[in-house]
């Protein structure tokens, strides 16, 4: 049986690295509507799914020496689902995500957006990134129709997808790049509430200073990719705005739902200095190549959640009750 939805999940650095998320994955009860697709370099190529006990619907694609970018091109030629979602190696999904995913699928919507709380929380430099990051859509939040998806994790309509990379769907774009076209296009897109995911930042402020340093170097390449030289030199003057908007991002989601999400105030303050080392590298990577911006938002992005910090993430969630106070006041689907 032809699945309905197909998941591409990126497992670059192998899937012993990557085996909390492979494992979330497998857990989900779905039947035969669900696919995931992991790209694994050859290197790390395991026999199969089997030797690691995952489920059938789980497949690996060997992607040889590949880099992130040109690895999820190649798993989407593999595409056998209505709708393809772009998974992240360090986004878990909760039970009954594939279930709510389906029902919005079958209600015919071109982009479906997951909902998100964060999977660290011992550490105020990742709850400032995940603000930044996807404060946007942190729970709790009502379902419904909304302006912009995530770059990550969401959900496309598969000829829709073929559609906007017409030109060369053999080499997909990031998926910041590709949310920005999604929002051009006048795409309807619906936020799930009821499809939850736990995004694990990294647990060191080195660590998350340098993805944000990497982001925003990539940033800075795709959004002046087509500007005269002249105002890529202009664009450090801009640098203060840049940041403040990004931390206004970041200050206005914590007080729609930072509370209630379990996140303390003092996190703004690591969400403040992120915001500045995004907007300071977003100036500079305006003068970098888009070969270069695919390097620098793979160093962003590969970054597995290890089944260390999900246990501690569970223990968390169990001691404070967060996890099933969040089921109960997950909104009503629209």
């Amino acid at each position: 049986m032809k699945p309905r939805l197909t998941v591409i999940l990126p497992a670059m650095l192998g899937p012993t690295a990557t085996r909390a998320a492979l494992e979330a994955w497998s857990r989900l009860r779905s039947g035969d509507s669900l696919e995931v697709l992991a790209t694994v370099p050859g290197r790390f190529m395991p026999a199969g799914p089997e030797a690691l006990n995952l489920a059938p619907w789980v497949r690996f694609v060997n992607i040889g020496s590949m880099n992130l970018q040109e690895a999820r091109s190649i798993a989407a030629r593999e595409i056998l689902g209505e709708y393809v979602f772009f998974a992240e190696d360090h986004c878990l999904p909760d039970e009954g995500w594939a279930e709510a995913m389906l029902r919005d699928i079958a209600d015919g919507w071109d982009v479906i957006n997951a909902t998100f709380r964060p999977g660290n929380r011992g550490n105020l430099g990742s709850l400032g990134a995940f603000l930044l990051g996807y404060g946007e859509w942190m729970v709790p939040i009502a379902a419904g129709r909304i302006r912009i998806s995530c770059g990550h994790n969401m959900c496309v309509r598969t000829d829709l997808l073929k559609r906007l990379c017409a030109d060369d769907f053999g080499r997909l774009e990031d998926g910041i790049q590709l949310a920005w076209k999604i929002r051009a296009s006048g795409a309807r897109i619906h936020l799930c509430s009821e499809a939850c995911m736990r995004h694990f930042d990294s647990n060191t402020w080195r660590k998350c200073a340098a993805e944000f340093t990497h982001l925003g170097l990539a940033c800075g390449v795709w959004r002046t990719a087509h500007w005269p030289r002249l105002a890529r030199w202009a664009y450090p003057l801009a640098l203060p705005a840049i940041a403040a908007l990004h931390f206004k991002r970041a200050v206005a989601q914590y007080l729609r739902a930072g509370r209630e999400c379990g996140i303390p105030r003092e996190a703004l303050l690591a969400s403040a200095c992120w915001a500045l080392i995004w907007a300071t590298s977003e100036a500079a990577g305006s003068f970098g190549t888009a070969r270069q911006a695919s390097d620098w938002i793979a160093r962003a992005e590969i970054k597995p959640a290890s089944l260390a910090m999900v246990e501690v993430s569970d223990a968390w969630e169990k001691r404070t009750g967060f996890r099933d106070l969040q089921r109960n006041r997950s909104a009503v689907r629209g």
